[in-house]
């Protein structure tokens, strides 16, 4: 009796670590899936960041340089990765890119940046689930 209870608590290990295995597969298949989303959106902000901040500066005007610390140096950010040859873009550019937008979003205001630059805070919801 006692070998029976040992060999099904074993079989039942064997099954569960073999569905803990799948589920850890697919969690990791998913994770490079949403990397590729990632590098596409941050290589997109990139790319349209030299118009959409003069956009938002000048939509500013002199309150530009009101923005806190942060957005500014998110600004800054923005505009050195986004003058970097594509070719030498990393990970950490596309994701600083993500980063950075969705915190100026957030101070700048999402309405005014939607007005008159659309075209990187249309993928922002979506990477946060929103």
């Amino acid at each position: 009796m006692r070998r029976l209870v040992v060999l099904l608590l074993a079989l039942g290990l064997l099954v569960g670590c073999s569905g803990f295995r799948q589920n850890v597969i697919d969690v990791s298949n998913a994770s490079l899936q949403d990397l590729e989303v990632k590098r596409t959106v941050g290589s997109n902000i990139l790319i349209a960041w030299p118009m959409d901040s003069e956009i938002i500066r000048h939509g500013l005007g002199t309150n530009f340089e009101q923005l806190s610390g942060d957005v500014l140096k998110a600004f800054a950010s923005l505009d050195e990765r986004s003058a970097k040859p594509i070719e030498e873009r990393t990970d950490r550019d596309f994701g600083a890119a993500i980063g950075d937008a969705a915190l100026i979003a957030s101070r700048v205001g999402i309405g005014f940046i939607e007005q008159y630059s659309p075209s990187w805070t249309a993928y922002i919801p979506a990477l946060f689930g929103l």
